[in-house]
Parts: C-alpha cells; structure tokens; sequence
C-alpha cells in the first residue's frame, strides 16, 4: 500500500477517491488486526479482501482506469 500511496502523490494523482481507499485500507487491516487477534476466520478474510480491493483502486488509478 505504501508504496501505490506515495506513487499516486507524486504523480499528483490525489484526489476523494485515493484518499477514501487510503482510509478505509487502514481500517479494514485495522479490523483485520482485532479479527485475528479474536480468531473469526471469516471476518478476517473479508476484512483483507476490502483492504485489498484499496489497493487496487489505487492501482487502476496509476494506469489510468479510474
């Protein structure tokens, strides 16, 4: 994420979208983090799976899809 993040503002890309998918990364590893710790498999993988989908959002904002 770290590195799709500083990409997208150097490129000057930033804008509601990026930033959106930047918060709610953080909060779904956030969830992630807790759901692990409690041992919810299932909740855990859906948590990853948002926290996967901001990071392609980012993505696909670097080649110019969104």
């Amino acid at each position: 994420m770290a590195p799709l993040a500083l990409l997208v503002s150097l490129y000057g890309m930033s804008d509601a979208l990026t930033a959106g998918a930047a918060m709610v990364f953080f909060w779904a590893r956030l969830t992630y983090y807790v759901v692990y710790v409690l041992r919810l498999p299932y909740v855990r993988t859906v948590a990853f799976m948002v926290g996967s989908g901001c990071q392609a959002v980012l993505a696909l904002r670097l080649f110019g899809v969104l």
